[in-house]
């Protein structure tokens, strides 16, 4: 259900200002391989702008997660660069 709400609203008209993902988080993030968090879940989620928990608390506890995990990807490749 989330990958076609995530399949449907991936052509959005603005994308200037969207984040993206560098080459080595997205390489850390395919090698992981992780059944829910993809590169196109992790950036789609991201670049939500009007979601708080006061309009939508579930988005904004799944953006809280994608952070948390993007956090933890810059993590391993801060301590593997060393």
């Amino acid at each position: 259900m989330i990958l076609w709400v995530i399949r449907k609203n991936t052509k959005r008209g603005n994308v200037m200002n969207e984040k993206k993902l560098n080459d080595k988080q997205r390489q850390v993030i395919e090698w992981l391989n992780d059944s829910i968090y993809t590169v196109q879940y992790i950036e789609y989620f991201i670049n939500q702008k009007d979601v708080n928990t006061f309009n939508n608390a579930p988005a904004a506890c799944i953006i809280s997660g994608c952070y948390g995990f993007l956090s933890a990807v810059d993590c391993y490749i801060k301590e593997f660069e060393k």
